[in-house]
């Protein structure tokens, strides 16, 4: 706390620059199936992935990174015949076009993204309708979405998930069987299939244990019905709010230890790029090593298995740095371009498509866009109306996908009045349409592209 007062503190902020860059999820599609139903991919303008976990090397003729660019009635074409064209030339009908998730941080660029919204509620759009200023689910978009998935539902082409474990369990062992032709996918976990899991998640599963000679592309794929293609980042802005962005430091503290820690954490993060890769990826020679030219190149991981005992779970080496990241931008493209290290996000920031496809909302509910007092506000009547919001929308999105709404237009417009009876017209009268409450603007989050 700052000396004379009684709420202003001074602290150490998280910056996690490279996470407002790129986007969690990415698309992929079965490339023999896509072939095997009649559409194509200009191979020349392909990327095959190079894994940085060594003994994996046979995934680079698996795995390929593009943009799509197909239309939404292509998509939807896909979908169909992906579940009644056999592409898998069993002679059983077996295969479907894609898994229905319910919206996350994994589904945005293949499901929610392709309408023009995301799945974060903080995230405001402009309704062309009302003309307010409104969270997703008033948003007219999410109508056209629930209609689009209701139908592919009830056809077949998508499939819901049981419901009976947690969502990502299911779809890892359902996707691992290799009978849809349309994934949603991590962004690159298939570089280290032996770390955290990530070998579990598609393609990868697939590769490793269901048919290692699959083909598979990944990137922006489709567009949406009025052309749109977004996602959205993985973290709005470099800055971010919260408690796991903070290092909380108690009054006991005196400042000769303060200043220790300060020293410790100025070592660690800042005094060069040595101490930066050192205490938040491991030990050079035995985490990792260099493909290359040190600092030029990637670092080659080495799989948890073949680590001593005393130096494993890597996912817990962040011990003691302040959680900043800087853009890897300049440096993925330059080793993606000069030396053939591809990956989904290697291959975005080549061709700047996360800035063509970032999903930018009209404004974004955060105290440093809304003021402290009014984000308050905004909590607090949140707290009262979410109880009556919440049942609304859970029962309008449940009726749409249990194929329970014949006439979306006309229920669409007795759910919206709900809604606003319910409280969101208060909230969007007093909170989302004020004036005082800014627009988001994205600014220059996709200039900088290195560390500084």
């Amino acid at each position: 706390m700052v000396k004379g007062t009684t709420d202003q503190y001074l602290g150490i902020t998280a910056i996690q620059f490279n996470a407002c860059q790129y986007f969690y999820d990415i698309t992929a599609i079965n490339l023999d199936w896509l072939e095997a139903i009649g559409y194509s991919m200009d191979m020349s303008k392909l990327y095959p992935v190079r894994v940085v976990t060594e003994g994996f090397e046979e995934l680079n003729d698996n795995i390929f990174f593009g943009e799509g660019n197909f239309t939404f009635e292509e998509m939807n074409d896909m979908l169909r015949k992906f579940t009644e064209n056999d592409p898998d030339g069993n002679g059983i009908d077996d295969t479907y076009g894609m898994m229905y998730i319910l919206p996350n941080s994994s589904t945005t660029m293949t499901q929610e993204g392709l309408f023009g919204f995301a799945y974060d509620v903080n995230y405001l759009y402009k309704d062309k309708v009302t003309g307010d200023t409104v969270p997703y689910y008033a948003y007219t978009p999410y109508k056209d979405y629930l209609q689009w998935v209701s139908e592919n539902l009830q056809k077949g082409y998508m499939k819901k998930l049981p419901g009976e474990q947690a969502w990502n369990l299911e779809y890892q062992q359902i996707s691992r069987t290799n009978k849809m032709g349309i994934l949603q996918c991590h962004r690159d976990g298939y570089l280290r299939p032996t770390t955290w899991g990530y070998g579990e998640l598609p393609p990868t599963n697939i590769l490793l244990n269901t048919d290692p000679d699959a083909r598979f592309v990944m990137g922006p794929m489709f567009r949406g019905p009025e052309g749109v293609a977004t996602d959205a980042t993985y973290g709005i802005d470099p800055f971010g709010e919260g408690l796991y962005r903070c290092h909380m430091v108690g009054v006991q503290v005196s400042d000769e230890k303060l200043i220790r820690l300060l020293t410790l954490l100025q070592y660690t993060s800042f005094e060069s790029e040595y101490t930066h890769l050192r205490y938040n990826y491991g030990i050079e020679g035995i985490h990792w090593r260099w493909e290359g030219e040190p600092y030029k190149s990637v670092r080659i991981q080495t799989p948890d298995e073949e680590l001593p005992e005393e130096y494993r779970n890597q996912g817990e080496l962040h011990v003691f740095s302040t959680w900043a990241y800087f853009s890897t931008a300049d440096f993925e493209t330059y080793n993606a371009v000069e030396n053939g290290w591809w990956s989904a996000p290697a291959y975005m920031y080549a061709y700047n498509l996360y800035e063509k496809y970032a999903l930018n909302p009209d404004k974004y509910l955060s105290s440093p866009y809304m003021g402290p007092d009014l984000y308050q506000k905004y909590v607090e009547m949140n707290a009262e109306y979410t109880q009556t919001i919440n049942p609304i929308v859970n029962d309008f999105r449940n009726r749409a996908l249990n194929g329970q709404i014949s006439d979306f237009n006309t229920e669409w417009a007795h759910y919206i009045e709900q809604l606003y009876a319910a409280g969101l017209q208060k909230m969007v009268d007093e909170i989302f349409n004020n004036p005082d409450f800014i627009n988001y603007d994205p600014g220059d989050k996709f200039k900088l592209r290195g560390r500084p």
